[in-house]
This record gives structure tokens, sequence and C-alpha cells, in this order.
């Protein structure tokens, strides 16, 4: 009976110094920024070898916790892991399984369609006033730096936000960073080939999201949700134009 259980794996002293200081870096929410303690200090602390606290801090900058400045010639700082922390393997991953781009849509629609529901019941809220400002002064500065892409894809990520859930937000741009390369490429293309229609499709763009705000403010979620999937249909419709058949992999690219 015993002869079947596994042994026990003890964790190595680098792991558990870089366990300690990722939940330090957690619970004492320490600012990006701060200096790392050095070397020394963090052999003395920890009564370890120098070997174990460089493999400890290697582990950490695989995470994206704890980076090196340039500036500095020695030494290491805490760093706050952007969303690229999750969104590179789960792109890369999607890669490898040659997803279609329009699995990432759905994906990415169901998320906004919760977002919205839940950004209706928080009206006039810092949201509000963030896809306010996406509309009127974001969109058309990215439409004058031929970045409407970019721009557009912020009322998005503002859309999500606006909910208030941190994990939606999380997982939408995950979802909007494998996205963003395609929808620029697309929206380089229009512009290059047509600088009138571009400009066409960027005052629909301005309506389509006026007009949302306008209908999330009566309150309602389902008109607001109707009008974004009308939106997103529109918006699939110009991304697979020239390539239904899309897939992760060509995007990542």
């Amino acid at each position: 009976m015993l002869e079947s259980i596994s042994p026990i794996q003890t964790p190595k002293a680098a792991e558990l110094v870089a366990r300690h200081v990722r939940r330090y870096i957690v619970d004492a929410k320490v600012e990006s920024g701060t200096r790392l303690p050095s070397e020394a200090e963090l052999c003395a602390r920890y009564a370890v070898s120098r070997t174990t606290i460089r493999e400890a801090v290697r582990i950490l900058e695989s995470e994206g916790l704890v980076g090196a400045n340039r500036a500095v010639q020695h030494g290491h700082f805490i760093c706050t892991p952007g969303p690229e922390i999750i969104a590179k393997p789960a792109a890369f991953l999607l890669a490898i399984d040659k997803v279609p781009l329009s699995d990432v849509i759905t994906a990415c629609r169901a998320v906004e369609d919760n977002a919205v529901r839940l950004a209706v019941s928080e009206e006039g809220g810092t949201g509000f006033l963030a896809l306010r400002r996406v509309v009127e002064h974001d969109l058309p500065a990215a439409f004058r730096s031929r970045s409407l892409a970019r721009g557009a894809l912020g009322f998005h990520r503002a859309l999500v936000r606006a909910s208030g859930s941190v994990t939606l937000a999380m997982v939408a741009e995950t979802l909007h960073s494998i996205l963003e390369s395609h929808t620029e490429a697309v929206s380089d293309s229009k512009m290059y080939q047509d600088p009138d229609v571009f400009e066409v499709g960027y005052q629909r763009l301005r309506r389509s999201y006026g007009r949302m705000l306008d209908v999330m403010a009566t309150g309602d979620p389902d008109d607001a949700v109707e009008h974004w999937n009308m939106h997103w249909t529109a918006l699939e419709m110009i991304l697979f134009a020239e390539n239904k058949g899309v897939t992760v992999t060509e995007v990542v690219h």
C-alpha cells in the first residue's frame, strides 16, 4: 500500500525564498520601482548562499515581478507586471493550436456582454467618464495620429474597466491584446487604400460609441447589450472581409 505513494517533494531553498518575497510584494503592496535588498542583505535575512538568492531572483524575474535597472550597475527593482504577462503565453498557446481568430472574438464578446451589464449599473461613476474621454479625446487623437485601431480598442478596454470587475478586465485585456495586431493591420490597409473611406469609418465609429454611451445612460442593460452586439457584428464584417479563416497563429506572427 505505502509503496504506491509518491515521495514528498521538498521545495528548493531558492523557490522558498522566491515564494516569501512574492508574498511580501503582494501583502505589503510594494510599489513598482522599489529597490530589492542587496544580495548580501537577502543572504543574511534568509540564511542562504548567494547562489540561492540569485536563483530566487531569476524565478521572480521570469514572473515579471523583479527587473534590473540598466541605469544602475547593481541591484534589482520590484516591477508591477502588466496584462502582457498573461497575454503573451495565452496567445502562444492559442497559436500552437491554430485557433481561429473568430474564436477569440466569440470569447471577447461574451466577456464584454457581461461587462456592459455590470457597467450600466455603475452609471455616473468614473467608468463613464473614462468612456466619454475616449470618445471625445482619445479616439480623435488616435485618428489624427493614424493609430485608429488602438484608439478603438481603447473604448473596448474602458468599457470592461467600467464594469468594476478586475478579473473581467484582466481576461478582456488578454483577448484585446491578441486582437490588436490584426485590427491594426486591417485599419492600416483601409487607410492607405482609400483615406476618404477610412475617415467615413472613423465617423461611424464615433457615432456608434456615442450611441453606446447614450443607451447605457438610460440604465437598461438589455438595450446596451443589444447595441454593443450590433457594433460587434459590424466590426467582425470589417475584420474578416479579406480573410474569414485567419488564425491566431497568423496574427501573433
